[in-house]
């Protein structure tokens, strides 16, 4: 590792704004993340950034295989309007749908 380097990336210590329960979403401002653990507002816990994970969605929104996502109050989206852009979906999910699986894809 170069002296640089702090860590390798795919996982960061954050501290959490709210509650959350281990694989729930955790997003501060660009970073868009799954606690890998249970935490309480004001803890520092190891949240990942990349991967594929099972997350909550939106139960109206119909999203295709390979569509672009997004975390918006603590799910997954396909309206941009005010979220974060996080990734895109490995597979589809229709309207009604409560769980979708995406490719998280840590973005600027």
């Amino acid at each position: 590792m170069a002296t640089t380097e702090l860590q390798a990336g795919d996982i960061l210590d954050l501290t959490l704004t709210a509650d959350v329960t281990s694989g729930g979403l955790v997003v501060q401002g660009k970073i868009v993340a799954v606690a890998q653990t249970t935490g309480l507002s004001g803890e520092t816990i190891a949240c990942k950034v990349v991967g594929v994970h099972r997350l909550p969605k939106v139960s109206a929104d119909d999203i295709a295989v390979g569509a672009t996502i997004y975390a918006k109050a603590g799910e997954i989206t396909s309206v941009a309007s005010g979220a974060i852009k996080c990734g895109y979906a490995v597979k589809a999910a229709g309207a009604a749908v409560l769980e979708i699986d995406v490719r998280l894809i840590p973005t600027c």
